[in-house]
């Protein structure tokens, strides 16, 4: 991984593990560690060596696995469930850029906490998954798998990698916690937000033929009534 892209994760997973005040300065020393680690390394010709963190949850949707597919498929939505992310900008079938949603604070010791992904959309298998390609090292994966007609289970899993020399970073409790509650947050914001969003459109239909039904009961009672007071009705 780049040390600028260490430095940017490293300080993200630091966010809410230490306060404010500690986190700038260890983002601080994560930056200069990065470079000195980094020119070590490329003069020592030496591949270097990484630790690697994943977390998954799963929730059960009351939805259809392709409705929430085609939902989620809609990646520069995932911010609004995801509370990390600021920003997700498709700009091919294939590839995105993502950044972090950082305090201001931060963004300055940080400003290009971003990364650019690849992505996969099965529509048959409802399963979405991307790769970072440039940036922070990152990857991902939405599972959506059938729980009989109308409910299926969503499975987010998330990993991420980092520089062996940040592993206490990587591994400490609380950078655990912190991701583990930024991938249940998803599932949970996102289970709610489309079947609130299935609600209402549900609403808003039976309205509709309502409507339409009462249009057309009034059109029938007109009817009887202009043949009822027509001459010869």
């Amino acid at each position: 991984m780049h040390g600028s892209a260490a430095t940017s994760l490293c300080a993200l997973l630091l966010l809410v593990a230490v306060p404010q005040a500690a986190t700038l300065q260890l983002a601080s020393s994560c930056h200069a560690r990065a470079a000195t680690t980094s020119e070590a390394a490329t003069r020592a010709g030496a591949p270097s060596l990484v630790v690697t963190e994943r977390c998954a949850r799963s929730v059960t949707i009351g939805l259809p696995a392709e409705a929430c597919f085609d939902a989620y498929s809609q990646l520069e939505r995932i911010p609004e469930w995801n509370p990390i992310l600021g920003r997700v900008k498709v700009i091919s079938p294939t590839r995105s850029e993502w950044s972090a949603r950082l305090p201001p604070a931060l963004a300055r010791i940080v400003p290009n906490c971003e990364w650019t992904s690849q992505q996969c959309l099965d529509s048959s298998e409802c399963t979405i998954s991307w790769q970072s390609v440039s940036g922070i090292d990152t990857s991902g994966e939405a599972i959506f798998e059938a729980d009989g007609p109308e409910a299926c289970v969503f499975t987010l899993t998330i990993s991420y990698s980092l520089p062996s020399w940040l592993t206490p970073v990587a591994t400490s409790p609380l950078a655990r916690t912190f991701v583990n509650s930024s991938v249940n947050t998803t599932v949970e914001r996102f289970k709610a937000a489309i079947e609130a969003e299935s609600s209402a459109a549900a609403i808003a239909a039976e309205i509709d033929a309502l409507s339409l039904e009462a249009v057309a009961v009034a059109a029938a009672a007109s009817g009887r009534v202009t043949r009822a007071t027509t001459p010869g009705g």
